[in-house]
């Protein structure tokens, strides 16, 4: 600020209120008028542009969510559908219509454990009688009367697969039966075979794909009807979703498996972007789809856009103001240069003193530079901030003082700094950068650097920052949530897949292999209930330990669902990671988990396989992966196979 003062000691008064009082005022605001609309425009633009981002990303996010809620019920429902096919298959003839050959109730009771998404599988004849069925207890009862029965006696169809109704069990759970139509021998209804899904199982599946706390997901009938939502919320289940205007409603009349809606969710009156997306799997004839239903809460997807708005929004008020204010002192004084120089220079030092004042009130750090970088102004805000008394400041090279280090401690030179571009080109510039206090602590933050102009000649710059390592711890712990499973603290899904990416696109440009195991924890639905969802949890995370244990620092452990892992072995090829995985599968055979009366046993299934610059896509090489897990475990469990190309 002091070489403006000398500039206008050392003008001729007349003179100068001759030269000002010819300028064109109307201009100077109408360029003034201009220039805050510009700013105003960008700034709008920016966060217009912020929120549509955010918007598609999260559209995005949530739509891909679905998708794996999507193919896990997919395959549970092409599983199931599998499991009830055959045993239509192997039986050979109803016994005068009354009774089932001896051997299914055996059978039916070692599918069921097989099969962790099935509660309950059962045998019915024509007339309604259970003649067969896992659960001993319903061998004879009459279900004649029940809908799922009637549906499939109603409707007789030996090639569709029957979704019943939801219905509420005698636990109080709602689940859906799906069937099977048995035929006679001339096609007639026979009977059917049927399995009751278990909700448990895919409640936590739906769990597993909730990224932020403020998520819910919920499954409905084809009809609206709602068969659970995680985490549950009471008289949500078994709500008919199938109102005019409701979101299922315009998702179903869409004609579109996917859709996401932003707006009031009919079932609980919340203000949500919803994303949904039905299940028929491709050559799966049903009589009816399921609709899967995945959202976030609005005010919380928006609550740091909209504090971003407040913060930009406030800013440019107050340069605004300012420049407002600054052009209003300096007509004024232009209008009124015809008295004394004393008065002008009164007019200068009281203006200047407002401007002190404008700048000891703000909140944010401002500081000025002449063309040599050094500070000419600082406020109260910026030295608290920087922690330096203003005699230490004035008159030294701030870039020395505030940021001569990058943060890894590397020299930034003078042409990296942003203020010193802006004294050079003249340019506005706003970055992200980083201060270091006098006592050496670095701190990330907001800078701002304007150009100072004096009668249209660059004289320095003003720099306008503010301490943002709050915001950036919280984008820290954001992404560490999103990417991380909240039982076992290791990589979850999301993750694990993208790092999986990441190797892939690495093989593929420089060559070399990695390695991808499957892991499934054998019979986990028995540790669950025998022993209670508790232990079963202290399971998988004693499990994840275990797994940790083994690894090196660039191999990746991650959670894909439920009982499902994956291991990443970057650099491994087929046989050492073979070698890796039956050492592991041992290891994890040796080491129970301490239980309250005695340590409790489980083993692990492994499928393994490698990749190179020859896989196509990411998605290839989990289909081999689980393919040889899928072996493993058709071969007994608790062994590990390999998949090659």
């Amino acid at each position: 600020m002091d070489a403006p003062l000398t500039t206008l000691q050392n003008q001729d008064p007349k003179r100068s209120w001759r030269r000002l009082s010819r300028r064109p005022y109307l201009v100077q605001w109408l360029i003034l008028g201009v220039g805050i609309l510009v700013v105003a425009a960008l700034i709008a633009y920016g966060l217009y542009r912020d929120r549509s981002d955010m918007e598609s990303g999260e559209r995005d996010r949530l739509r891909t969510q679905a998708h794996v809620i999507n193919d896990n019920l997919g395959r549970q429902l092409e599983a199931t559908d599998k499991a009830l096919l055959g045993i239509r298959r192997d039986i050979p003839k109803w016994n005068t219509g009354k009774r089932l050959l001896p051997d299914i109730t055996p059978r039916l009771k070692a599918l069921e454990e097989a099969m962790p998404g099935v509660r309950t599988l059962v045998l019915i004849d024509a007339e309604g009688i259970i003649r067969a069925s896992n659960r001993d207890a319903l061998v004879g009862y009459d279900a004649h009367q029940r809908e799922y029965f009637l549906q499939v006696r109603e409707h007789p169809d030996p090639g569709i697969l029957y979704l019943s109704a939801p219905y509420r069990t005698s636990l109080g759970i709602w689940s859906i039966n799906i069937s099977r139509m048995i035929p006679g021998l001339r096609g007639e209804f026979a009977g059917m075979v049927s399995a009751t899904l278990d909700p448990d199982y895919f409640k936590t599946l739906m769990a597993s794909v909730q990224y932020a706390p403020d998520m819910w997901a919920a499954v409905a009938h084809g009809d609206g009807i709602i068969i659970m939502i995680v985490p549950e919320k009471e008289g949500q289940s078994g709500m008919n979703l199938a109102k005019p205007g409701s979101f299922f409603t315009r998702h179903m009349n869409s004609g579109s498996d996917d859709n996401v809606y932003t707006g009031t969710v009919y079932a609980t009156g919340e203000e949500r972007m919803l994303a949904q997306h039905t299940i028929h799997p491709k050559g799966l004839p049903m009589s009816s789809p399921l609709v899967i239903a995945i959202g976030r809460d609005l005010g919380i997807l928006y609550a740091g856009w909209k504090r971003e708005v407040r913060i930009q929004g406030g800013l440019f008020l107050v340069l605004a103001l300012g420049a407002i204010l600054s052009l209003i002192a300096y007509q004024t004084r232009a209008r009124r240069f015809d008295e004394s120089l004393l008065k002008a220079q009164a007019a200068v030092e009281k203006s200047q003193a407002s401007f002190e004042l404008l700048l000891s009130s703000a909140g944010e750090g401002i500081y000025g530079v002449d063309l040599a970088g050094h500070t000419t102004f600082i406020n109260p805000a910026a030295l608290g901030m920087l922690g330096f008394d203003r005699e230490e400041v004035l008159g030294q090279d701030q870039h020395r003082l505030f940021h001569p280090t990058h943060v890894d401690g590397s020299p930034n030179p003078h042409g990296d700094c942003p203020i010193f571009l802006t004294l050079a080109d003249g340019m506005r510039r706003e970055v992200e950068d980083h201060f270091i206090r006098k006592g050496g602590e670095t701190f990330p933050v907001h800078l701002t650097v304007t150009p100072i102009l004096e009668n249209g000649l660059r004289v320095g710059a003003a720099a306008v920052f503010q301490d943002i390592t709050r915001r950036k711890e919280t984008e820290r712990e954001l992404v560490r949530l999103a990417t991380t499973d909240p039982l076992t603290g290791i990589a979850n899904r999301r993750r694990f897949i993208e790092q999986l990416e990441m190797e892939h696109a690495r093989v593929r440009r420089f060559g070399g292999f990695a390695a991808l195991l499957m892991l499934d924890l054998d019979f986990f639905k028995r540790v669950n209930d025998t022993y209670g969802h508790a232990l079963g949890d202290a399971v998988l995370c004693h499990f994840a330990a275990l797994a940790e244990s083994h690894l090196r620092r660039v191999d990746l452990f991650g959670r894909l669902g439920g009982e499902e892992f994956g291991i990443l072995l970057p650099g491994t090829d087929l046989a050492g990671a073979t070698e890796f995985a039956e050492r592991f599968r041992q290891h994890v055979a040796d080491n129970p988990v301490p239980g309250d009366k005695e340590p409790v046993s489980y083993t692990v299934s492994i499928g393994v396989t490698e990749f190179d610059a020859q896989d196509s896509d990411p998605d290839s090489v989990l289909a081999r992966a689980d393919r040889a897990l899928y072996l493993a475990k058709e071969r007994g469990r608790n062994r590990v196979e390999q998949a090659g190309r």
